[in-house]
């Protein structure tokens, strides 16, 4: 369902997702994760990530900030409200720090445990079905507006969800996610779990 909460999404022996919120002016206090990659995706808001005290990377709504565990980092808020999703995964390989923008589409990143992927719905691709048996899956919208049916034995559910919203789908669960009137872009954050 949608999370317009501030807390942990999901956490396991592996993968740890926490969605977070930086007012204007405020940090996140310079910190380090050893052994882990981090990866931030703004759902709202901008966001300034300074790394390794030296280089300083604006982040904007759907924008993916990835950096590895020998880096240094603190993030600012830029606009009144900076929520963010904040992902921590074990460390599969170096990664360099880079910032890819919410209007490239495709694979974002993927290794063993995790991969995003952005999606945008529009006339010509009106849907996205995404049926990954073994995965949990976290999907935000961050630009548009969309909605999500969520079928399972028993019954189905829907959702409308708009830009900053989060929603959260269990393993093993068929879902169906729709534009409604505008265009909608999507990250989708599969958990590798299976």
């Amino acid at each position: 369902m949608p999370h317009p909460m501030i807390g942990t999404l999901y956490h396991d022996d592996y993968i740890k997702v926490v969605k977070l919120r930086l007012k204007k002016g405020k940090r996140l206090p310079k910190h380090q994760q050893e052994g882990y990659n981090i990866f931030i995706i703004t759902t709202d808001g901008r966001l300034t990530a300074e790394v390794n005290e030296t280089q300083k990377e604006p982040i904007g709504p759907g924008d993916f900030f990835q950096l590895s565990d020998s880096h240094s980092f603190s993030l600012a808020g830029e606009e009144e409200e900076n929520p963010f999703l904040y992902f921590i995964v074990p460390k599969t390989q170096d990664l360099e720090t880079k910032v890819s923008p919410g209007k490239y589409l495709g694979c974002c990143y993927s290794d063993d445990l995790v991969k995003f992927t952005r999606y945008q719905l529009s006339n010509e691709e009106p849907e996205l079905i995404l049926n990954s048996p073994g995965d949990e899956l976290i999907v935000l919208c961050y630009a548009g507006e969309a909605g999500a049916t969520l079928e399972n034995s028993q019954k189905k559910y829907q959702y409308r969800f708009m830009s900053g919203d989060v929603l959260h789908f269990d393993a093993h669960q068929n879902v169906k996610i729709s534009r409604k009137e505008d265009d909608a872009l999507l990250l989708v954050a599969h958990l590798r779990l299976a």
